[in-house]
């Protein structure tokens, strides 16, 4: 059977195991459970002591949380107090574990409320709540945290596999597109290292050529083919350019992204919602009785 830690149940259902463990114990009768009602009445359960030689009422309070301070303690004997009337004894059912000292102050502070009867069921654990005849809640219970376990690991899983694949199919396009962009920036430095020689071959050119008026006609005409030659470089680099863009991914790319994002999706709301129910069940956990 799979073990379950007190703390990893809800307060509503810690209030409902604790209704049907008390039912259990045999010493009370007409319990009611007042929790499933809208109005707060300040406690949870009500019932008579069974065989008592006069009416005994008893008034229940069922706190699940991971601790009770001496305030907690003192809040609960005040709201005990105000709704004394009609109430003979007090009973806590509590997942809190109280020392020696604790109780005593509680005991103490209920008794100079009026209350004859006290029982304080304190550290109570999941296995005794579930240890009688409610056979039906711990399997219930059983199954639902397997479920809760079952979907957080898939999501985990969910959330890895599609990163890996999504990376995995990147990773190729992008080491192709590197070694294409190195073998162009190869090619372009070398196109460039010819501009360069030949910018500098003209201008040897034309320095000669300045030398004679004779050769002034010559003189334009190499000019005018520095021009066309100026025309070409302008080509190279639009050809440049081009060849460094970043050519397009496969056409499968896209949908295959959009597949595994959705899937990523999926896997992290699972963990989220995990986390925040966890953030919100530890919160009324540790908060003030």
């Amino acid at each position: 059977m799979t073990k379950i830690d007190i703390y990893d149940i809800s307060a509503q259902k810690f209030e409902e195991l604790a209704f049907n463990f008390l039912q259990e114990q045999g010493d009370l009768t007409s319990l009611e459970n007042l929790t499933s009602g809208k109005i707060d009445s300040g406690y949870d359960f009500s019932a008579t002591l069974k065989d008592a030689e006069k009416p005994c009422r008893i008034v229940i309070e069922a706190k699940h949380r991971r601790k009770l301070s001496k305030q907690d303690l003192y809040r609960i004997a005040e709201t005990a107090e105000r709704i004394k009337s009609g109430f003979d004894g007090f009973i806590l059912i509590t997942s809190a574990k109280l020392n020696k000292e604790e109780q005593e102050l509680l005991e103490r502070l209920l008794h100079s409320s009026g209350y004859s009867l006290i029982k304080i069921y304190q550290g109570i654990t999941f296995e005794a709540l579930t240890k009688t005849s409610n056979r039906k809640a711990l399997e219930e219970i059983t199954r639902s945290k397997r479920s809760e376990i079952k979907s957080l690991a898939y999501g985990i899983i969910s959330v890895v596999v599609a990163l890996i694949a999504l990376t995995s199919n990147l990773i190729p396009y992008f080491l192709d597109e590197e070694k294409n962009l190195d073998t162009r920036i190869e090619n372009v430095a070398s196109a460039l290292e010819s501009i360069k020689n030949l910018e500098k071959h003209l201008t040897e050119i034309k320095s000669d050529m300045q030398k004679t008026q004779h050769e002034s006609e010559a003189i334009k005409r190499e000019y005018e083919k520095s021009q066309e030659l100026k025309q070409l470089t302008d080509d190279q680099q639009a050809a440049f350019r081009a060849a460094i863009g970043a050519s397009s991914p496969p056409w499968w790319i896209k949908p295959l992204d959009y597949f595994f994002g959705f899937i990523l999706g999926i896997g992290a709301s699972v963990i989220a919602s995990f986390i925040h129910e966890r953030i919100k069940r530890n919160k009324a956990l540790n908060s003030p009785a």
